[in-house]
């Protein structure tokens, strides 16, 4: 996979395996939405701007608290590619914060809809919140930028459960806005696109072994557009890169889960604390994808209401989401 435009994996060139689905989408370059549905649709804190703030991915769904236990700075042999002491030197340059967090740079998040939806033509339902679909998870950082003349460095990112609360059962109805999009009638579906982005000045994948509060796992934070692979994230960001910090979490569990993510700039440990971030992943454990293009089927074709001046948007259930 070339360093350019991120659009159809992860990065491969740690371990040389594909994961699953995440599809890169431009978060926060902005989403692109037919302008029928612009006042209907809910999108997530994916499509939020670098100065939107922290995001709790789950609106309204919080896990139990537990105390947060003490951080320890080591890796996890679980997680591929090269280790924050191979990538973090003994100085991190300029002192570098948090200036923003959002969820879902890198998975697509999913809006959560009612169980109860009638699996029958309509318009949009109000949203419970944004979901993962899978097991991944992209969180957006934006930092600080030092004058070029003094540069920071970001090379390492440890994670730890704080909270879990499992997935019971199935979650009956998600719905995609950007792919998604709606059924406009006559014309049909309208298609939707977020666009695509280029990759990020900094890239740090943890993949997370158990989902028991305390679990924690460390990665290396590496800047993908760099000739070496071992080369830590810098801000400010070289031209033509995001200037963001991608950290890309995996999960083992269905479940909404509480995250303590911590980045690290030089060998001495994490020393930036980002916001408590919280997600709810569905493994997909769903059982209809909600559409536009769900309500070209027979069967949604003779449930289709009658055209309306202006036209309602309307979505269909469909199959559950594919991986």
């Amino acid at each position: 996979m070339g360093y350019g435009w991120w659009i159809h994996g992860w990065w491969t060139r740690f371990d040389g395996a594909r994961r699953p689905r995440p599809r890169w989408i431009a978060r926060p370059a902005g989403c692109a939405l037919p302008v029928a549905l612009t006042a209907l649709l809910l999108l997530t804190a994916a499509c939020a701007g670098p100065g939107g703030g922290a995001s709790t991915g789950t609106r309204g769904q919080t896990a139990s608290g537990a105390p947060t236990p003490t951080l320890a700075a080591t890796s996890n042999p679980d997680n591929s590619g090269p280790t924050t002491a191979q990538v973090c030197k003994a100085s991190g340059g300029s002192k570098l914060t948090v200036t923003s967090t959002h969820v879902g740079v890198v998975n697509e998040q999913f809006e959560r809809l009612p169980d109860a939806l009638t699996q029958q033509p309509q318009a949009v339902p109000h949203s419970l919140g944004s979901v993962s679909v899978d097991n991944h998870v992209g969180i957006g950082i934006q930092m600080s930028q030092p004058p070029k003349s003094s540069p920071g460095y970001v090379c390492g990112v440890t994670v730890r459960v704080l909270a879990f609360t499992p997935l019971v059962g199935t979650v009956s109805n998600v719905y995609h806005a950007c792919d998604d999009s709606a059924y406009i009638i006559p014309t049909g579906p309208s298609p939707g696109d977020c666009g695509a982005t280029a990759g990020p000045n900094g890239e740090g994948p943890v993949v997370l072994g158990s989902s028991a509060v305390g679990t924690s796992a460390t990665a290396a934070v590496t800047d993908p557009l760099a000739n070496s692979t071992l080369q830590p994230a810098t801000e400010p960001a070289a031209p033509f890169s995001n200037p963001q910090i991608w950290v890309l979490i995996e999960v083992p569990a269905a479940g909404t889960y509480s995250f303590d993510i911590r980045l690290w700039q030089d060998k001495s440990g994490p020393s930036i604390s980002l916001p408590t971030v919280s997600d709810t992943f569905l493994l997909l454990h769903a059982a209809h994808e909600w559409s536009g293009q769900a309500c070209t089927t027979p069967d949604m074709q003779a449930k289709l209401p009658a055209a309306t001046n202006p036209p309602t948007p309307l979505i269909c259930p469909g199959p559950p989401p594919q991986p």
